[in-house]
């Protein structure tokens, strides 16, 4: 499942990640690339928001920062509930307004097999400008995918129209 939460504030501009808990837990999914994550920012009331969404999922949860924000981190997460192997907050180029990073993880899906799982948050704004860093983070993001050798998932919100 790939779900950007927007920090919790539905569009109806309330601010209730247990509604984005709920949402999760009803798909029951194995693993989640969670978007636009606060990690202790003052917008969504100072909570880690990675470690409230696992609690609530009984999943185990991951979080990458990609820019200090709001006396806290705004980024992305990643529960899962198969083993975590590794994880790596890869450095991709930025983006016009904000540095952008992947989660990758390689997770234990069965007793002889293991997968990349990247989660990626590319650059939100349009034009040639934003298609040129979105391409450029793809780039950055397959390259070092391709190095690990082994079968990979990418999701998340790659802000394409």
């Amino acid at each position: 499942m790939s779900y950007n939460i927007r920090h919790g504030e539905g569009i109806d501009t309330i601010l209730d990640l247990s509604r984005s808990a709920k949402i999760i837990k009803n798909y029951a999914p194995d693993i989640v690339a969670l978007q636009e994550i606060d990690n202790f920012c003052l917008r969504s009331d100072s909570i880690g928001q990675t470690e409230y969404l696992a609690q609530q999922t009984l999943m185990t949860g991951t979080f990458g920062g990609f820019m200090k924000f709001q006396g806290g981190e705004y980024g992305m997460a990643t529960l899962s509930l198969k083993p975590l192997i590794s994880t790596n907050v890869l450095q991709l180029p930025d983006g016009e307004y904000e540095p952008r990073t992947s989660i990758v993880h390689e997770i234990q899906i069965s007793q002889e097999h293991n997968i990349i799982f990247a989660n990626v948050h590319f650059d939100w704004i349009s034009g040639e400008d934003g298609d040129f860093n979105r391409l450029s983070q793809a780039k950055a993001l397959t390259g070092y995918i391709n190095t690990l050798n082994k079968a990979a998932i990418i999701t998340g919100d790659f802000n394409c129209a």
